[in-house]
C-alpha cells in the first residue's frame, strides 16, 4: 500500500490530568482540518508528477501519508487543466479534469469526498505549471476573483505568483 491511514488517537491513555489532554486535542484537531503538507515529484519541471515518501495530508477528517512515493493512476487529458485527486475509499492517487470547489468546513479543495492535491496544465506530453491545492492557491483564487486578473497558464506572471506563494511572501 502506498499511501496509508494514520490510526486515531485516544489522548485520554497518554494523560492523568484532563485539561492538558482537552488542550493537546484542541490543537490536534485545529492541525487535522485542512492539513496539507503534500510534497510532489518534478514539480518545476514538465515531468509527471509522483507524491513523494513522507507526505501528509487530511481528506474527511482523516490523516494520510505517503509510505513511499506514490505515481498517479491514470492518464491526464491534453490541452486542458488538470487535478490530482486523492480517493480516500480506494486510497490511491487519480487525474481528473473535474474542477474542485474548496470546503471551508474541511479546509482544503474537493470534488465530493475526494479532495484534490495538485492542480498543472497538461499539453503535447508536458505537465505545465502545477500548483498545489493549498490554502495559498485558494487566497490566489480569491484575488483573481476580485481583481478580475486572467493569469495565461504559461505566463512569467504566474510563475511568478506561483513562486511567491510556495515560499510564503
Amino acid at each position: 500500500m502506498s499511501i496509508i491511514q494514520l490510526p486515531a488517537l485516544n489522548i485520554d491513555q497518554f494523560f492523568d490530568d484532563l485539561t492538558e489532554a482537552a488542550l493537546l486535542g484542541n490543537k490536534l484537531s485545529l492541525i487535522g482540518r485542512g492539513h496539507m503538507n503534500a510534497m510532489f515529484s518534478n514539480i518545476d519541471t514538465t515531468a509527471a508528477p509522483a507524491l513523494l515518501q513522507g507526505s501528509t495530508f487530511e481528506c474527511g477528517s482523516v490523516i494520510f501519508i505517503s509510505d513511499n512515493n506514490t505515481p498517479v493512476s491514470g492518464s491526464p487529458a491534453n490541452n486542458a487543466y488538470n487535478y490530482v485527486y486523492f480517493n480516500s475509499d480506494t486510497k490511491s492517487l487519480l487525474y481528473s479534469t473535474a474542477k474542485p470547489s474548496w470546503d471551508a468546513v474541511k479546509g482544503g479543495w474537493y470534488n465530493g469526498s475526494s479532495r484534490a492535491l495538485l492542480k498543472f496544465y497538461y499539453l503535447n506530453g508536458a505537465y505545465i505549471n502545477k500548483v498545489l491545492m493549498d490554502y495559498n492557491y485558494a487566497v490566489m483564487e480569491a484575488l483573481k476573483m476580485y481583481s478580475g486578473i486572467t493569469i495565461p497558464p504559461d505566463s512569467a506572471a504566474r510563475t511568478l505568483v506561483y513562486s511567491r506563494t510556495t515560499q510564503g511572501e
